[in-house]
């Protein structure tokens, strides 16, 4: 646990325990908490009391293996009430100094110190301006001020032969203010402190001595790393985030071994650092800083510091470049291909306007030739077949005796002549149904229908639609060919018990079904496998201008539909 002496982290506060976290960081069973402790607003033994007896209670059956004591304040509240509410737990002292220092290392415990390098830091200044012969020291107006001011002089002693010490402290701030922007040319100025001003007004010491700095028309110089990066030049400085490092590194090997001796921690907590923008303000050349300082907020050449900005904008124009090319590669390639394609396209659309006209002429010759044969078997070998018929019939009368084989003979061939003429005249009817053409489609459907149910045993349904109107003779031939061809198949393949002709008119579309209820089909093997039959009732379909379709019907069975635009076919 940290013991913050303050209720708030300040910037020396904060790099400190960001430096301390990432530290501990290293051991991951290592847990950090945080206590605050406020006592400088609230000073006095009756507080400290009060607040000792309530962290007890607060850590009552806690363990804690380590307690860091941040600062004076904390330091002492940690020395004279540590061992009553966390006896377990070893107290590390960091960034203390004087009084607190020597008493925390005659308990025996661990000290990382704070040590402010007055002397080191103006002398430091006097290497970088020769000319200097007074240092102002700038502080505030509490006993605080005047107890760190004191510190600083008696540090600084030494020097009084080499420069004037002057003590600037006690004023109101605007009148501070104003002497720091009157300051004589051969003056610095070491910010120490600063609490409160002669009004008593309160001020945080960082952001004051910051203020300060900015103020000042001559270098102003610090001993606080936390104090750079907005005016001051630098200093050999107290690194609040080297002693928060070295702090990390004494709870590691304190929770490693609880019995480690350790008393003042050695590790280098104060560098050399200073501020790149005021040294270019003051024209100070980093060659003559002294060895191993470290310069902050050093500004860096245009082209590294907007480096990866133009990188990227680099390759983001290469990127662009890039894609632009292609686009333009492929829109030259497109252009290409929809040349070639409309070209193609072109070609088909030729090849499939001969192709379409050429089966509409065989559908057309087909027709043509079904009609001729259908009259040659009719009106020829079918009466010629009749005549044989009656010849043979002629011929058994005059055979008076009924006993006569010859008599039974010629019975014999005349009831096969009979057939024969049936036959030929059911199909002449197939090949070019005379109904279609003297009685319509309607009556052309009935009839077959009734043929092939006393034909197949399989009964036909025919539903006509109220809203069904007469159509041309090409539609009405395309669509008795696709009841023909559809009832052929159900009495080959489907086995079926029932079968529904279904006419409609609806939509600007003349409608047909087909449906029965046998064993279904494979739509893939027919599709893969259709017959001459329904590809030629497809092709004759599409010649009209319409849609065919075979599908699976809802129930069971199969249902071939047709969709016809009602008007004139596209061919004849």
């Amino acid at each position: 646990m940290v013991l913050y002496s303050e209720q708030w982290l300040g910037p020396a506060t904060t790099r400190f325990t960001q430096s301390l976290r990432e530290t501990l960081a290293s051991s991951p069973t290592v847990v950090l908490e945080a206590q605050h402790l406020d006592i400088s607003r609230f000073a006095g033994e009756a507080h400290d009391r009060a607040l000792a007896d309530w962290l007890r209670s607060r850590y009552r059956g806690r363990h804690l293996a380590v307690v860091v004591a941040l600062g004076v304040p904390a330091s002492v509240f940690a020395t004279q009430y540590g061992e009553e509410i966390w006896p377990a737990a070893r107290i590390i002292h960091a960034s203390i100094d004087g009084d607190q220092e020597r008493v925390a290392i005659a308990r025996g415990d661990p000290v990382v110190r704070r040590d402010f390098q007055y002397r080191r830091t103006v002398e430091g200044a006097l290497e970088l301006f020769p000319a200097v012969r007074q240092v102002w020291l700038i502080a505030g107006a509490t006993e605080q001020d005047r107890r760190w001011l004191a510190i600083a002089e008696a540090d600084l002693l030494p020097l009084r032969d080499r420069v004037r010490i002057e003590r600037i402290a006690g004023l109101r701030w605007d009148d501070l203010v104003a002497t720091l922007r009157l300051m004589p040319a051969d003056a610095i100025a070491v910010g120490i402190v600063f609490g409160a001003d002669a009004d008593g007004r309160s001020f945080v010491m960082g952001d004051a001595l910051l203020d300060l700095a900015r103020a000042a028309n001559r270098p102003f110089f610090v001993v606080g790393s936390w104090l750079l990066g907005t005016g001051a030049v630098g200093g050999h400085v107290f690194d609040a985030a080297q002693a928060g490092g070295l702090t990390g590194t004494t709870v590691l090997r304190v929770l490693n071994d609880p019995e480690v001796a350790i008393t003042a921690v050695e590790g280098a907590t104060t560098r050399w650092m200073f501020d790149a923008a005021q040294l270019q303000r003051w024209n100070i050349s980093e060659s003559k800083l002294p060895a191993g300082s470290l310069v902050l907020n050093r500004e860096l050449a245009a082209w590294r510091r907007y480096l990866w900005t133009i990188v990227a904008m680099v390759l983001l124009v290469t990127a662009q470049g890039g894609i632009i090319g292609a686009l333009l590669v492929q829109r030259r390639n497109r252009r290409r291909v929809e040349a070639a394609l409309r070209l193609s396209e072109e070609k088909a659309r030729a090849s499939y306007d001969e192709v379409r006209d050429l089966a509409g002429r065989l559908i057309s010759a087909r027709e043509s030739e079904r009609a001729r044969i259908a009259r040659d078997l009719h009106d020829d070998i079918g009466q010629r077949i009749a005549s044989l018929s009656i010849g043979l019939s002629r011929v058994q009368r005059q055979i008076h005796v009924v006993s006569d084989p010859a008599r039974q003979s010629v019975s014999e061939l005349e009831h096969q002549a009979t057939k024969l003429s049936a036959d030929l005249r059911h199909l002449s009817h197939e090949l070019h149904p005379s109904a279609l053409e003297h009685l319509g489609l309607l009556e052309a459907l009935r009839e077959r229908c009734d043929d092939f149910s006393q034909e197949s045993g399989i009964p036909v349904r025919l539903n006509i639609s109220d809203a069904w109107r007469d159509v041309s003779d090409a539609f009405a031939l395309c669509l008795y060919r696709v009841v023909q061809e559809a009832l052929r198949n159900v009495a080959t393949h489907a086995r079926a018990q029932n079968v529904t002709v279904s006419l409609d008119r609806c939509n600007g579309h003349l409608t047909m079904e087909v449906t029965d209820d046998g064993r279904g089909f494979d739509p893939a093997a027919t599709t893969r496998r259709s017959g001459l039959g329904l590809v030629s009732l497809a092709e004759r379909v599409r010649m009209m201008g319409g849609e065919l379709a075979v599908a699976a019907a809802p129930d069971a069975g199969t249902r071939l539909a047709v969709s016809l635009p009602t008007g004139e076919p596209h061919a004849s």
